[in-house]
């Protein structure tokens, strides 16, 4: 069953977004410790309007005793699935927005200096967020081809403007609807849709009219989902509190900067084993009594 909420009108407040990527940034190291060179800072957020332009900028050091060219370079990055496993190479149509002023640039020994990034949005761009690297590589030596390693700083480019929130509930299942003993299985898959990322929220219980079985906090590591990406919830348990019978799950998701919500149910019945093996053996025993009954009242006739 899919759930559609859209939101559109949102206006992106630098108050609201400067938090967000704090959460966001919090959870993403990114090492450069592949060269001998420093960059700063690791991270950093810019919201730009459509149809105007920034310059971005990283510090770079030359950490060594000897003179070194560093190119500088680009890439887009995204998640799988929601982890916090960033993966570069994705496509994205802001790597044509951005560009460096030169091609490659000459450090001495320990220099220290800036590597400037111009950003030029599109008239006709649409809102949203856009995840890039800005890095430098250094040049091979004479004679050889391309560059060695490459380290770099996470950038977040926000095309402001009115944001889409869009997520869908693509699978919210039980691997039965009847379970005799055992455990339960629950599966849920939210797919965002949007124009930015989200953190979801919320919680998932299984109850029996006014007992609650089961219950647990969703995203507790405040894992994000990209737009276009997809994060999947499953879990196991055994149900142990409030018997046998018909029982109703919950999955209550709250997500956005406009904290919208979803609610959906499902339903299974459950009986545990006692149940089952006594009621075998119920059945079993009134099916002896019923044919040794049934003989005598033969043979008396």
């Amino acid at each position: 069953m899919n759930q559609n909420i859209l939101y559109k009108g949102w206006r992106i407040k630098w108050s609201s977004l400067f938090f967000f990527c704090i959460l966001f940034l919090s959870s993403f190291p990114f090492s450069n410790s592949v060269l001998a060179v420093s960059i700063s800072p690791l991270r950093q957020t810019i919201s730009i309007d459509p149809g105007t332009q920034e310059t971005v900028k990283i510090e770079v050091t030359n950490d060594t005793q000897e003179e070194k060219i560093f190119i500088p370079s680009l890439d887009a990055f995204s998640t799988n699935g929601g982890s916090n496993e960033i993966h570069f190479g994705k496509n994205d149509e802001a790597l044509a927005w951005v560009d460096s002023t030169q091609k490659e640039y000459t450090f001495a020994p320990g220099e220290k200096k800036e590597i400037p990034f111009t950003i030029i949005i599109p008239n006709d761009a649409q809102p949203g967020a856009h995840y890039l690297g800005l890095f430098v590589s250094e040049r091979s030596g004479r004679g050889q081809i391309g560059a060695q390693g490459r380290v770099g700083s996470l950038l977040f480019l926000y095309v402001s403007g009115r944001i889409e929130e869009n997520v869908s509930l693509d699978s919210f299942t039980t691997n039965k609807k009847l379970y005799f003993g055992g455990t339960v299985f629950i599966n849920a898959q939210l797919k965002n849709n949007g124009t930015i990322h989200i953190i979801p929220v919320g919680n998932v219980q299984a109850k029996k009219k006014d007992c609650v079985d089961y219950f647990e906090e969703l995203n507790t590591e405040k894992k994000k989902i990209f737009p276009h990406t997809s994060w999947q919830w499953e879990k196991e348990f055994p149900l142990k509190n409030c018997g046998m019978g018909l029982y109703r799950v919950t999955l209550y998701v709250q997500y956005g900067l406009s904290k919208q919500t979803m609610i959906q149910s499902l339903s299974f019945y459950y009986f545990p084993p006692a149940f089952v093996i006594i009621s075998f053996v119920g059945i079993t025993v009134l099916i002896i009594l019923s044919f040794i009954f049934y003989k005598k009242r033969k043979g008396k006739k």
